[in-house]
Formats: C-alpha cells, structure tokens, sequence
C-alpha cells in the first residue's frame, strides 16, 4: 500500500513530535530543582486564593502556578510530574510550528521547521524545567499561528462575520488572555502580531477592506485587555520595580541573543562557531526572501516576530543574560524565517530543487542543535543547582543542634521541597532585604549561640547580603570546614566550638614568629605566624577541629597565598585536609596592611569514618597561582609547619 503525500506528512509529523518528545524526556528528573522551581512546587501546592494573593507581589503573573495547581493532584508532586507540564507544553510549540510551516512552506519545509523546534537547544532546556517559560513559548506559537491562518485565510475563506472567522477571533482572544497572565514579557509578542496585521491590512487596497481585515485583531486584542484589567496595575507596580538597567551595548546584546537562541543557554561561539556562521548566512538569505514576491509577506512576518521582541527588550533595558529566557517566543521565527530562505534558494533556477538541498540544510542546522543538547544535558558542569543533594548530605549527616542558614529568595521552598518542612534541622531564611548590616551579624550571633554546627547556603557570592555579612561573621565567629559548590549555590559548613586552649599549649617545636619565605629564592613573604591555637587535641570522628592563626603582615605582600591544614595518619598519609586563604576566603593576603594583625580561623572536619588513633596535624602556605609553590620556613627550608598529635577517640 502507497501512501499518500498527506499520509506521508501525517507520518513525518508524528515522528518530529516523538523526537521532540523523546529529547525533553531524556533525564527529566536527573538534575535538581533549583531556587525558581522550589517557588513553582510551593506557590502551585497553595489554594487558588492563596496563589493569586502571592503572584500579586511576585514578578510573575498567575497562569503558570495555577496550572500547576490543577496537574499535580492529577500526577502528584515530584520532579518528574511537575516538570511534565513544561514537556506538554514543549510538545505544543513544536505542534504549532509545523502548522506555520504548512501555511508557508512545502510539506518538507513545514516537517524541517518542526524538527528544528523539537531539536532546539533552548527550547528543551526549558521544557524540562518546572517554570513558566515552555508555557509561553506554546502560546506565543498558538496565538501566532491562529493569527497567521486568519490572516493568510481571510479575503479568500472567512468573509467577515463567518463562523469561522469568528471562532478563530475568539480563539486568538483567549490565547493572548492566557499569554497575559503567563508572563509579563506578552505585551512584546502583542506588539509584534499587532505589526504584522498593520502591514497585511495595507495590502487591502481601500479603507473598507483594510477594517475588514484588521477588526478581528482589534477586537481580540481590546478584549483580552478587559479581562486582564485587574492585573494591570500590578503589571505596571511589577514592571517599574523589576526594571533592568540597559547598559549592554546593542550590537553585543543582538549577539548574546542570536548564540541564545540556537545554542541554548550554553552556546557559545567556542562551541560550534562555524555552524552559527552558517545559520547566520541561511537566515540572511530568508532576508533576501521579502524581496522575492512568493516569500514577501511570510518572510516579513518571521522577520517582525523574530525582531520586534528583542528589539523592546533591549529597549526596557532587560539585556542581562538572565532574561534571554523570554525568548522562547521567538524561536521559531528563527527557523521558520531560515527555511523560508532555503526554499527561496533550493526554488531558484539557479539551483536544482531537490529534496536533497534541503535534507542537508536542515542536517546541518540539526548538528547544530545536537552539538549543544548534548553536553546540554549531560555536562555536570551545566547542571542546575544541586538542592536535593545538598539535603541529602545533610539529612545523612544527621547531626545534633544543627542549623541551615539560607541567603537567597526561594531557597526556603526549594530546600524544603527535598528535606522537608522542618529540613532536618533548624531552618534561617535569612537575611531580609530590609536588614541593616548590624541586624544581619547580630542575627547571625544570635544563630552562632544557640546550635554547633552550621550549614550555609549562599546563592552564588552575594546573594541578598551585598556585603556578604552574614558570611563574615560566621567566619569570623565560627571555623569553617568545607565550602563546595553545588552550580551557583554554595554549600559552607562550619564548626561552633567553644574556648580555645590557653596559648602555652602550642605545639612544642612550634616557634613564635615563624616567618615564610619564597621557594628557591628565600625571599620573605612578608607573612609572619605569631601563635597557633587548637580548640582541642582530641577530637571524635565527624567533629571539627578548630585551628586560630594569629598572623602579622611584616611587609607588604604581592602575592595571594592559600592556607592548607593537613592530617596524616602513621605513614604519612593523608587523611583529612582543609585549603583556604585566609579568613574563610574574605581577607586575601595580597591586601594586608604592613603590621597589621589577623585573626584566622578555620575548621579541619574530621572524616566520620576515621578510624581512632594518633595523627600528625600539618600546615602552611602555597600560593593561589600556579605554579601553586608552597612556602617554606626554618633553616632546613620546610614547606610546612608540623602542629602536633591530635588523638581520634571512638
């Protein structure tokens, strides 16, 4: 049995929807909820009333959680189920964009337009996250294309009051509603649909058929307003105080979002840069497709729907690469606009017009896409962040009197999401935008003297403490023991120990006024260690062990060295180790002031696996840059400076 033409694109269209799916499936779970999907899983488990409440103070509109909120009691909550709905979602804006492509291109353009939607980098990253933005992508598509089908359909199908006009009205005003209330980036694909019905409608020829070809929209457009008028004002409230400040240079940001949109988060001309030269020269010829009059007013359209939003974008400033995530509107007018170009091209009398030419466009369009997926979603180093095995570490640990300090918005819902209400462990959102400096260390004081120990969670450097108070305190206060990242969060851990030993029980080889000197050339440091104290020598598997160096910058020191503290077992080995410059990383050596004196404290954890005995406590300089060199001291030139027995008792 043959198959028909259509049957054959009934078939193509099935097996682009099964790639796409297949591509925003793969390890759907495997990686974290990071802060914004901790949001997403508590706003979505509130009641509707409750979700409205918060989204009126939040920068997002309400559609998203409330989507979430009608799923989950349907799949449950987990990262797969929650997830799902941006795969959906995904699965419609490659659906949409076939439908496009039918009413511009062949049945082969339409299937290759589809297959590079279902393969885009970009749109898969965000189709496997538990946000909103596969959402808007999905309905930006849908309104697009059911605007596109009136327009192209009207004069000759849908005379004005048709039923089928009609429909399509009512369909495009319920879109644009929902776009709306998805995102407050919506207005921008308003503007641009709003564009292209200008430019169709003076095509009419006469004042009688331009209103008869542009009232649908107007009506659409007016009534989607009126049902969005209770939000307005939190539309303008959010957008006024969310206002970024446009400072990138234009031709840089139009490049920022051109690698965003075909590589993905990720993309880089590092990654890949001969292929985007390439799509940079096939969308170049979908330019030089308005001029041909069979592609005019479809490559028009793809150039007004791919342009207009950054283009406003840039205009209200939001250029920082964290808003690129908006352009899932515009994706597929990147490749509807690129094949529109190839169909021009292939079509040429100059060209054979061959299925082949465009296999092998497309082919190499799909290398680009792959080159980027791939490490996409198999590089750690391009995972999100690690909250569910950073609960793990902490739950595993288990640890009495502990505390959990978090620094960032949406850490509270996302921490809890994978420990639990309680997380464990007493639980500190802190600190508050409204904090003075002194309320954020006094708080963190007040921490340090009730629990000891502390995990600490400091979204990347700064977090909301831009003087990263709370983090000095706590190294200042505390002895820090570990300090990983987990993507853009920090995990920090710290012991709070009590009074140290008296000084006189310094280690007995160890001299006062130890001075280091450069490798090879005995050149001083300019660092002086004048004391070392111990929190204790005898110490218990899993505890920290607290060190105190007691420096002086004898001179003025070029240079950035790394403290390291070592524990060796009987031969040498090593069983435990701490590296870190001084003052947990905040008071680098290279900034020390001639005589002045700094107080250092770290924290050396202890292995809880580590079998009880003596062991042999090390330490001393390297420098942070390579060759790394380590300092040495005395007259036999050491490299370290030995500290003594520490017992591990069972």
């Amino acid at each position: 049995m043959t198959l028909s033409k259509t049957n054959w694109f009934r078939l193509g269209c099935l097996v682009v929807l099964l790639i796409g799916f297949g591509a925003r499936i793969y390890r759907l779970d495997h990686q974290s909820f990071w802060n914004d999907e901790g949001n997403s899983a508590s706003l979505s488990s509130r009641s509707v009333q409750l979700i409205l409440e918060g989204t009126a103070s939040d920068v997002h509109p309400p559609l998203y959680y409330l989507a979430l909120r009608g799923w989950w009691p349907l799949a449950g909550q987990s990262d797969f189920s929650l997830r799902f709905v941006s795969v959906v979602a995904g699965l419609i804006q490659v659906a949409a964009s076939i439908a496009i492509g039918r009413l511009w291109l062949s049945r082969s353009g339409a299937i290759a337009v589809g297959l590079l939607v279902a393969l885009s980098p970009p749109l898969i990253y965000y189709s496997q996250e538990a946000r909103m933005y596969a959402l808007l992508g999905a309905v930006a598509t849908l309104s697009m294309l059911v605007l596109l089908r009136s327009l192209k359909y009207q004069v000759r199908s849908m005379k004005s009051g048709s039923s089928s006009l009609l429909l399509h009205t009512f369909a495009f005003t319920l879109l644009t509603i929902a776009g709306l209330y998805t995102h407050y980036v919506y207005p921008a694909v308003i503007v641009a649909q709003g564009l292209i019905v200008v430019l169709w409608t003076l095509q009419a020829g006469s004042i009688r058929n331009m209103w008869d070809r542009g009232w649908p929209w107007l009506v659409a457009v007016i009534g989607a307003l009126l049902a969005y008028a209770p939000w307005i004002p939190i539309f303008l409230r959010t957008g006024s105080s969310t206002r970024a400040a446009g400072d990138a240079p234009f031709l840089d940001f139009m490049q920022q979002s051109g690698l965003w949109l075909l590589g993905g988060p990720f993309g880089s001309l590092e990654n890949g840069g001969p292929f985007y030269f390439f799509a940079l020269f096939v969308l170049l010829i979908g330019m030089l497709a308005i001029i041909q009059q069979k592609f005019r007013a479809e490559a028009l359209a793809a150039m007004i729907w791919l342009f207009l939003p950054i283009l406003l974008m840039y205009g209200v400033g939001a250029t920082d690469e964290n808003y690129q995530k908006f352009l899932t509107v515009v994706v597929p007018a990147v490749w509807l606009l690129a094949m529109l170009g190839v169909e021009w091209a292939t079509g040429h009398p100059l060209m054979p017009n061959r299925l082949a030419d465009r296999l092998a466009v497309v082919g190499v369009f799909g290398w680009l896409s792959l080159v980027n997926v791939g490490p996409m979603l198999t590089d750690p180093a391009n995972f999100r962040d690690d909250y569910r095995a950073i609960a793990a570490l902490i739950e595993a640990e288990n640890r009495e009197n502990g505390a959990v300090i978090l620094n960032a918005p949406n850490q509270w819902e996302v921490f809890t999401w994978y420990a639990g209400e309680d997380g464990g462990q007493a639980l500190y959102p802190m600190p508050k935008n409204s904090w003075s400096d002194e309320r954020r260390r006094l708080e963190t004081e007040a921490i340090l003297a009730e629990h000891g120990f502390v995990y600490a969670l400091f979204w990347g450097f700064e977090g909301f403490d831009p003087n990263r108070i709370v983090e000095r305190t706590l190294d200042e206060r505390a002895f820090k023991s570990t300090d990983e990242w987990y993507g853009n969060v920090r995990l920090v851990t710290y012991g709070v120990l009590g009074d140290f030993l008296p000084s006189d029980t310094n280690p007995p080889d160890f001299v006062l006024a130890t001075g280091f000197e450069k490798p090879e050339s005995a050149e001083p440091s300019g660092m002086r260690l004048d004391e070392v104290e111990l929190s204790d020598t005898t110490v218990r598997p899993g505890e920290v062990l607290g060190l105190a160096f007691f420096w002086t910058g004898a001179q003025q020191i070029d240079t950035r060295y790394k403290i390291f503290i070592q524990l060796l077992d009987g031969d040498g080995a090593l069983v435990a180790q701490r590296d870190a410059e001084p003052v947990g990383n905040l008071k680098p050596t290279d900034g020390w002031a001639v005589d002045e004196r700094v107080i250092d404290q770290h924290g050396l954890l202890i292995p809880a696996d580590l079998p009880p005995g003596d062991y042999q406590l090390v330490m001393g300089l390297y420098e942070t840059l390579p060759p790394n060199r380590r300092l040495t001291h005395g007259a036999d030139q050491q490299d370290f400076v030995d500290l003594g027995t520490v017992l591990v008792g069972p």
